[in-house]
């Protein structure tokens, strides 16, 4: 059934009073409503704040620990490189203490000769005949 059209002033009054319910609420749920609003919106970015804060400070510490590593990397290669030369140089003492090599030095290098013995001289020499101070040589290859 089709209701009757009485004129304007019907319409509009109903029309009215059903937009007034829908479209405006009333003055307590406004104040109940935009608390909470502000309340939860302020939470939320009081809660993104507080991890944006810990992931800067994590990251902060997580590259201090990085650079920290390096530098510990760093520091035994050098250690290790030290250890390489005493051990080196330990050995260089060892053979410099030995008199057999100390004697072969004596005689290649310096021309020093035990009493009754000749030095032979060879008549030319050439510069790769001529033998070098070598700090390589072990006490077992002197005799």
């Amino acid at each position: 059934m089709r209701q009757k059209y009485n004129g304007p002033s019907d319409w509009e009054d109903t029309a009215l009073t059903e937009l007034s319910q829908v479209s405006e609420p009333s003055a307590r749920q406004v104040r109940r409503q935009a608390p909470k609003r502000r309340k939860i919106s302020l939470m939320k970015i009081g809660i993104l704040c507080c991890l944006a804060f810990c992931c800067l400070q994590f990251g902060k510490q997580f590259i201090q620990y990085q650079q920290i590593q390096a530098e510990v990397a760093y520091f035994e290669q050098v250690k290790q490189g030290k250890l390489d030369k005493q051990k080196e140089l330990e050995e260089t003492k060892a053979l410099l203490d030995d008199p057999s090599y100390i004697e072969r030095v004596a005689r290649e290098h310096l021309g020093f000769v035990y009493e009754g013995e000749t030095l032979v001289l060879p008549g030319e020499t050439v510069d790769d005949d001529i033998p070098e101070y070598n700090p390589n040589i072990k006490a077992g290859d002197l005799h």
